[in-house]
């Protein structure tokens, strides 16, 4: 789990001031996905990959698990990002090591963690 503060203005309906931003959470809970699930992936222009870990319907009313294959469609990315989708091959562990995990928004309030070396078993 993690805590961050929110922002008035990520309360008030515009845009999140957090879409497609790092930013970092204290956290020490593992969290992950079974091998043979489907993993909805944020790639960035550092070659980072960030992994979904929840999505929202607020701005895409009605959205369930099955849009998400076609999300890459409605979101907004910036220039040099990139949505995917990905079956794992084996389980996905995300533990950040350091006791703070990277994560980041899209544009439709979707959160992503960090995966890579210190945050999670995988590398793309």
């Amino acid at each position: 789990m993690g805590y961050r503060p929110v922002a008035a203005s990520a309360l008030s309906g515009k845009p999140t001031p957090f879409a497609y931003r790092y930013f970092s959470v204290p956290r020490t809970a593992i969290e992950g996905l079974k091998k043979g699930s489907k993993a909805y992936l944020l790639d960035d222009p550092k070659g980072r990959t960030w992994v979904m870990r929840s999505y929202a319907d607020k701005d895409l009313k009605g959205l369930t698990v099955d849009d998400l294959d076609s999300l890459a469609d409605r979101l907004s990315l910036p220039a040099g990002w990139k949505f995917r989708t990905s079956v794992l091959a084996k389980d996905l562990i995300l533990e950040p090591k350091s006791g703070s995990g990277g994560v980041t928004e899209d544009d439709k309030d979707n959160l992503y963690d960090l995966s890579g070396p210190g945050q999670s078993n995988y590398t793309p």
